[in-house]
């Protein structure tokens, strides 16, 4: 239509009706603290998974989500082969750090710790194989021997001495509070006494 009259913009500002104001204002601030809420998550996240296993945590996330798809595929081949990586990233030096590298620290010095526990008793073994093989009695008196010492040597071992000709001795098992209480005060003062 010829009219002479040109439209340049339109703007439209869309108000809900009066009827529905407040469910509409509480519709969009929820919208609002829900992207809000995601954002302060996302952050949270991040934070823990720096802290927990470092600047390597995105491949890690990623080599665990390939793992968990492979093993919903049933693939037993890319979950073993997935498995290996993982095992390779998180012995990475480099890119394992954090909460995750403690961990894995601590495993390694705790393998080492029973490896040697189990070395020395192996050793100790084949020490006193001959000797059992030689003769069985003496070396088990002197074992039970070299055991009562070390008990009887212990702090805390209360010793009672039975009497010539005593037949019977009964004894409490369970200590008194009050005697346990009086032995930890000497224990306290002398280590005191030692600083």
């Amino acid at each position: 239509m010829a009219t002479g009259i040109h439209i340049q913009r339109i703007d439209i500002e869309a108000t809900p009706p009066l009827q529905v104001r407040t469910a509409f204002k509480r519709v969009t601030e929820a919208e609002s603290e829900k992207e809000s809420s995601l954002r302060e998550a996302r952050r949270k996240q991040t934070e823990i998974l720096l802290a927990v296993a470092g600047s390597g945590h995105k491949s890690l996330l990623n080599l665990m989500a390939r793992r968990d798809s492979a093993q919903s595929q049933g693939s037993e081949q890319a979950v073993v082969k997935l498995d290996e990586q993982i095992e390779r990233a998180l012995l990475d030096r480099t890119e394992t750090t954090g909460q995750v590298r403690e961990i894995i620290q601590a495993a390694r010095a705790n393998a080492q710790r029973i490896v040697t526990e189990v070395k020395a008793d192996k050793d100790e073994y084949e020490k006193l194989l001959p000797q059992y093989r030689e003769n069985r009695e003496i070396l088990l008196s002197r074992l039970w021997a070299q055991t009562k010492l070390e008990i009887f040597h212990s702090e805390g071992v209360r010793k009672l001495y039975v009497p010539d000709g005593q037949k019977e001795i009964r004894i409490k098992l369970s200590r008194d509070p009050r005697e346990l209480a009086k032995e930890e005060e000497r224990r306290y003062e002398q280590q005191a006494g030692q600083e």
